[in-house]
């Protein structure tokens, strides 16, 4: 429909039909912005942040299990996990936590697509030595239930009804409390679309009594890719195409009523 008033545009402003060359210009802008976001749109791969609330602002499920299809996606889950006062997540001070704990969030791959993506996030730990550190991106199948235990999301080790995408660590020398920042990518293909139904970012760790282990600012992007606009910012978009292509219209309409008068 754009690209079809962009041409209309071009031609009427070529043949005088009263659409000025700064109205015209407008438009082609327009379509030019208007156009590939409604293509990445159809296209069937998700831009924009597709993890929900990376920064941890709306808490997190304490729990053990998280089955596919049954518990809800879009929302943190994790084993002795809880949101710091200054909004971050954090390993809770407990005898058990030295043991391997899980945060995460599924999402349905039919929302993400298909596609090159990039996990960011900022941890930090007290002691590279003395603890883990690491974080896997799960294809999984629905039905399938997993661990977030000393159980499950081993390094090595797959999960029944899941296949590892990607992982990654943080290496020796990142640790002392701070946060570090770490991202890498990772590919979905036809074929894990076909076979199974979610998306699972696995944040994954451990703390000893004075340790600390804290993740932040999670986020789940098109490798290389822009955002699309927000919701309030395509509709201005939307309305700019309809107002202008109501103005046009207008000015062609009184070009031929000029036209047709008779001369005084």
């Amino acid at each position: 429909m754009f690209m079809h008033s962009y041409t209309n545009c071009a031609a009427s402003a070529a043949s005088d039909e009263g659409i000025s060359s700064r109205s015209c210009g407008f438009i082609s802008r327009l379509a030019r912005v208007v156009v590939p976001v409604a293509v990445m749109a159809l296209a069937g791969t998700a831009t924009g942040d597709l993890i929900n609330d990376g920064g941890f602002d709306s808490g997190i499920i304490n729990t053990r299990y998280w089955t596919a299809g049954s518990d809800a996606a879009d929302q943190w889950y994790g084993m002795n996990y809880s949101t710091n006062n200054d909004g971050y997540a954090q390993l809770d001070k407990a005898a058990n936590n030295w043991q391997r704990r899980t945060l995460m969030q599924g999402l349905e791959l039919d929302s993400v697509g298909t596609g090159t993506f990039t996990l960011s996030l900022d941890t930090g730990i007290t002691d590279y030595w003395k603890q883990l550190n690491y974080w896997k991106v799960l294809a999984v199948k629905d039905g399938a239930t997993l661990d977030m235990s000393k159980g499950g999301f081993i390094w090595d080790r797959e999960m029944a009804g899941s296949e590892t995408l990607f992982k990654d660590y943080s290496p020796e020398g990142k640790d002392g409390g701070e946060f570090f920042s770490f991202s890498g990518d990772f590919t979905i293909t036809d074929d894990i679309l076909a076979e199974f139904d979610y998306l699972v970012i696995g944040l994954v760790g451990s703390r000893r009594v004075g340790d600390v282990l804290t993740w932040d600012n999670i986020s789940l992007r098109t490798a290389g890719g822009s955002d699309v606009p927000e919701p309030a910012s395509l509709a201005m978009l939307l309305l700019g195409a309809g107002f202008f292509g109501r103005h046009a219209r207008k000015r062609r309409a009184l070009a031929r009523e000029t036209d047709a008068a008779p001369a005084v």
